[in-house]
C-alpha cells in the first residue's frame, strides 16, 4: 500500500472459514503532509481492526466484526 512516499507492508492469511489472520502491520512514515500521514494512520488501523472476509466474484470485502470495512476489485 503507498500513501505520498510512505509504504506499509503486513501479510494476511484469508482462512477456508472466512477468517483473517494479520501478521504485523509497519508503516515507514516517512514524509508527506499532516492530513495524508493522519489519512494513512487510520487506514493502518482499519486494516488491523479486520477479522473476517468475503469473497464474491471480482471482489475481496474485509469485514470488522460484520461491518463492511474494506473492498478491494481485481484488475482487468
Amino acid at each position: 500500500m503507498f500513501g505520498s512516499v510512505n509504504r506499509m507492508f503486513g501479510s494476511y492469511m484469508l482462512i477456508d472459514n472466512g477468517s483473517i489472520t494479520l501478521g504485523q502491520l509497519v508503516s515507514t512514515k516517512m514524509a508527506g503532509t499532516q492530513d495524508l500521514k493522519e489519512l494513512e494512520r487510520n487506514f493502518s488501523l482499519i486494516m488491523v481492526s479486520v477479522n473476517s472476509f468475503h469473497v464474491r466474484r471480482n471482489k475481496l470485502q474485509l469485514l470488522s466484526g460484520g461491518r463492511l470495512v474494506v473492498e478491494f476489485r481485481a484488475g482487468q
